[in-house]
């Protein structure tokens, strides 16, 4: 595969959606620390229905007491918790429902970059989003919050929950997957240990979401980056 160039300003070899450039640092908000985990503070933080969402926001959280995991796509909740046959998936969060962390950030508007290839692991992930980046034009330190929607040939995930945090497997099946990329602000938005992102998704039915452990996906996705 032919992967984009930007020289000189030009896009070369790519199709004509990489011509506009992106925003490559977009505002975080942050709810709960890091210190509240090391001090195992698993309180809620920030109640979701306070939080206010975009149309084009995305983020991520573990819920008060390790009790369910929040995704957020496209300024929708979706709330992943165990139940006796299964996860249970909700978009309407109680009124004190809140969590640990949230992180969330606003794209603003999403500029699509189609023909994204297919990785083998979160780790190519992680280094092929910065790439797409890269050929954006950014450099340097870089935040910013992404979607992808993708054809996984396998996905790894896990949901906090009580007693034990929940895991499971997807295999052959569509997905988008979401979360925040940033090559330096690693600690405080809370970075998968070892990667530039922390990424989770959401299953193309609605029936599974939650945090990305490890993935593979099909060549032929699109990576969804905030427009400039």
């Amino acid at each position: 595969m032919i992967r984009p160039v930007l020289i000189a300003g030009a896009v070369l070899a790519a199709p004509a959606a990489f011509a506009q450039s992106m925003a490559c640092n977009v505002d975080v908000a942050v709810s709960g620390s890091q210190q509240n985990l090391m001090d195992r503070d698993f309180s809620a933080h920030v109640l979701l229905n306070d939080v206010a969402l975009a149309p084009t926001t995305v983020g991520f959280g573990p819920g008060a007491d390790l009790a369910f995991e929040t995704t957020i796509l496209d300024g929708q909740y979706a709330l992943a918790q165990q139940g006796p046959d299964g996860l249970v998936i909700s978009d309407t969060p109680a009124a004190d429902q809140g969590t640990v962390f949230l992180v969330r950030a606003d794209a603003g508007a999403w500029q699509a970059l189609p023909d994204f290839p297919g990785v083998f692991d979160l780790a190519e992930l992680s280094d092929i989003i910065g790439e797409f980046a890269h050929d954006q034009g950014c450099e340097g330190d870089m935040t910013f919050p992404f979607k992808i929607t993708a054809h996984v040939a396998a996905l790894d995930w896990s949901v906090e929950s009580q007693p034990e945090k929940a895991t499971g497997s997807l295999e052959d099946a569509d997905v988008t997957i979401v979360g925040i990329y940033s090559n330096h602000d690693k600690k405080s938005i809370f970075m998968a240990p070892g990667f530039n992102l922390h990424a989770h998704f959401v299953s193309a039915d609605g029936t599974l979401a939650g945090h990305i452990v490890d993935v593979s996906t099909e060549d032929g996705a699109t990576l969804f980056v905030p427009a400039k």
